[in-house]
C-alpha cells in the first residue's frame, strides 16, 4: 500500500487489513515523503502489529512506491490497497483461493462497491469476470480496478513492473501487458469499498491520466501489430506524441469531457452533491487555467451533460430539455462530439 498524506482514511484502511479472515500476510507500506500525521500513524501501528512493515522514502510519486513496495515484498503472492479504500473481510482468503485453483491466472480483482469520503454506501460495480471478456475490455478502458487486485509477483517483476511514462494510468499500462502473456480474471464478490472523494489523484489529473490510458492503448496496438513499442519519450506522453508517434485519432478534449463527467457522476451516486458542485466549479477553473487545449465549448459541453443526466434521474423533464439544448449548443461545431453524446446517453440508460 502508498501512502502520501494519507492521515484522513490511513487508519480505516489498514484496520481492514488488520481485519481479513486470512491472517498470513505481510503488510508492506510504503509512505512516499508524507507531510501529514500519516508517519506517526504508520508508526503506532507498525509497533503493535508485527505483520506491518513500513518503508519510508522521499515523496518520487506513486509508480516509484509502487515499484519499491513489489521490490520488498518476499511472498509469492502480492494484494495491492489503497490508503483511502477499505477491503472486505474475505478479500485476501477468496482471492488467494482463487488464484491456488487457477494457476493460469496471473492477476485477480472483483467487484467493489462505491462509497462517499463519509462512508455513505453507493452501487455496486460489477466487473467482467472472464479473461476473455476482460482481455476484450482492455483494448477501450480498464476493467480491474487497481485496489481490488492480487497478483503472481514473479509475473509482474518479469513483466518490468510499473512504468513511470504511464503515471495516472500505470495499472492499466500493466494489465494490458499481463494480458498479453497470461489470463486476469474479476472475481464477482464485492471485496473492496472504494471512497469517492474529492482529493483523489484521478480528479486532479484528469487531463494527464486521460492522455496516459490513450498512450496505454495506442503502446498496446503498436504490439498487437508490429510486435514492439515505439520509444517512449524522457517525459510523460502529450497531446503530439499519441498523434505523430501513435497515431491516435481520438478525440482527446471529449474524453477529457467524458473523464470529467465520470467523476461528477461518482460523486453524485454516493450521494455527495457539495462534492459533485464543487467539481463543476473546479473543471471550469482547472480547464479555463491551465488545459490550454480545452474549449469553452467543451467547458460548456461538461457542465450542460451533467445537467442533463441529474434531470433525467430526477424526472425533471423540462429541465434535462433544456439541459440537452444546452449541451448541444455547446458543441453545434463539433458534432462528433454531440454524436458521442448522444450514444453516451443511450449506452448508460439515464
Amino acid at each position: 500500500m502508498p501512502v502520501y498524506n494519507g492521515e484522513r482514511f490511513l487508519a480505516e484502511a489498514i484496520d481492514s487489513i488488520r481485519g481479513q479472515t486470512f491472517t498470513d500476510f505481510e503488510f508492506v507500506i510504503v509512505d512516499d515523503g508524507s507531510t501529514d500525521a500519516s508517519p506517526a500513524i504508520l508508526a503506532d501501528y507498525a509497533s503493535r502489529d508485527p505483520r506491518i512493515r513500513v518503508l519510508r522514502q522521499a515523496n518520487a510519486g506513486i509508480v516509484a512506491a509502487l515499484n519499491r513496495g513489489l521490490s520488498d515484498c518476499g511472498a509469492p503472492l502480492v494484494a495491492r490497497m489503497d490508503a483511502d479504500d477499505i477491503s472486505l473481510p474475505p478479500r485476501l482468503e477468496r482471492q488467494r483461493a482463487f488464484l491456488e485453483a487457477h494457476p493460469r491466472v496471473a492477476v485477480v480483482g472483483s467487484s467493489y462497491r462505491l462509497m462517499s469520503d463519509a462512508g455513505a454506501a453507493g452501487p455496486t460495480v460489477r466487473q467482467p469476470a472472464a479473461t476473455s471478456a476482460i482481455t476484450k475490455s482492455l483494448r477501450h478502458g480498464n476493467c480491474l480496478a487497481h485496489p481490488t487486485a492480487m497478483m503472481r509477483r514473479d509475473v509482474i517483476v518479469e513483466i518490468g513492473g510499473y512504468r513511470d511514462f504511464f503515471r495516472h494510468a500505470e495499472d492499466y499500462d500493466l494489465w494490458t501487458r499481463v494480458a498479453e502473456r497470461h489470463e486476469i480474471a474479476n472475481l464477482p464478490d464485492c471485496l473492496l469499498k472504494y471512497r469517492v472523494h474529492g482529493g483523489q489523484i484521478s480528479w486532479a489529473a484528469a487531463e494527464a491520466q486521460v492522455i496516459g490510458t490513450l498512450a496505454v492503448q495506442g503502446f498496446a496496438r503498436a504490439r498487437r501489430e508490429y510486435g514492439s513499442e515505439p520509444a517512449p519519450l524522457p517525459h510523460a506522453p502529450d497531446r503530439e506524441f499519441l498523434r505523430r508517434v501513435l497515431n491516435v485519432s481520438t478525440d482527446v478534449d471529449y474524453s477529457i469531457t467524458a473523464s470529467i463527467a465520470n467523476r461528477m457522476d461518482l460523486c453524485r451516486s454516493v450521494g455527495m452533491a457539495e462534492d459533485a458542485t464543487l467539481a463543476r466549479e473546479a473543471a471550469k477553473a482547472a480547464i479555463a487555467s491551465r488545459h490550454g487545449h480545452m474549449t469553452r465549448r467543451t467547458i460548456a459541453g461538461i457542465l450542460a451533460w451533467q445537467d442533463l443526466r441529474a434531470a433525467l434521474r430526477a424526472r425533471k423533464f423540462v429541465t434535462a430539455t433544456w439541459a440537452f439544448v444546452c449541451c448541444g449548443l455547446a458543441v453545434l461545431t463539433d458534432l462528433t462530439l454531440m454524436r458521442a453524446a448522444v450514444r453516451r446517453w443511450g449506452r448508460s440508460g439515464a
